[in-house]
């Protein structure tokens, strides 16, 4: 990967292992790993194994595009892999930053699963809502990881904007009234208005969700007096309940 500098981002890798390098100080990656980068901190990723390295990441555009508070500024294009630079690089001390003590990365074997029934499954990872396992995600989080169990549909709710991305399996989403089928390596966008949804997995496998949340999220959920997510059904039901 290119070095760059940036608003501050979010990182999931879908596959593949490697290091990040963050100011100057190394974050082991493998599959499931998670990463946050911290406002305009120049980073880069190095893939050391034999396969691409496949991740996804979440940005605040708004920052970028409309007030440039995030301008992007490449440092280095990306390239081949030096031995002679990689034997170089010290190895990993801690997964969190030393400028604040912010977490900067956690592995899939580290993920909490929560006590919550609205998923077959959810585990916390950065987000407001729940742990944020010591990260201080604010312009974009990788908030958790949902998983519906088979034949399954989540509770019935409405908050502010969202995006899911599906890692596993495939289902689908109903978003104001209206159905929208999805699979493995597509995103799902729930509009901004708390319009309301539910997810839908009428398969006999289980179908596992990444969830992204926005700063915009946060900063409406402060202003609004009263604020609170709207459920219609509090917990996870069979499809024919």
């Amino acid at each position: 990967m290119a070095k760059r500098r940036s608003t501050l981002s979010e990182i999931y890798v879908e596959r593949g292992e490697g290091f990040l390098m963050l100011d100057g100080k190394r974050y082991d990656f493998r599959r499931g790993t998670v990463f946050h980068i911290p406002y305009r901190s120049p980073h880069q990723l190095f893939n050391t194994g034999k396969e691409p390295a496949v991740y996804i990441s979440g940005l605040a555009w708004p920052l970028e595009a409309a007030v440039r508070m995030g301008h992007m500024e490449q440092i280095e294009d990306a390239g081949e892999n030096d031995p002679h630079l990689l034997a170089r690089f010290p190895a990993e001390e801690s997964q969190y930053w030393h400028i604040d003590g912010r977490r900067v990365s956690m592995h899939e074997d580290q993920f909490e699963l929560s006590g919550e029934t609205k998923h077959g499954a959810t585990y916390f990872l950065m987000g407001r809502s729940g742990k944020q396992n010591g990260f201080k995600a604010t312009a974009v989080a990788i908030s958790s990881i949902f998983v519906d169990l088979p034949r399954s549909k989540s509770h019935s709710h409405a908050h502010p904007e969202a995006y899911l991305y599906a890692l596993q399996g495939s289902g689908y989403s109903e978003i104001g009234g209206k159905k929208y089928e999805w699979e493995q390596g597509d995103a799902v966008h729930v509009p901004p208005g708390m319009m309301h949804h539910q997810h839908f997995n009428p398969n006999d496998s289980d179908m596992k969700e990444l969830r992204f949340e926005y700063g915009i999220r946060y900063w409406l959920a402060d202003q609004w007096r009263g604020y609170t997510t709207v459920d219609r059904h509090l917990k996870a039901t069979h499809l024919d309940e």
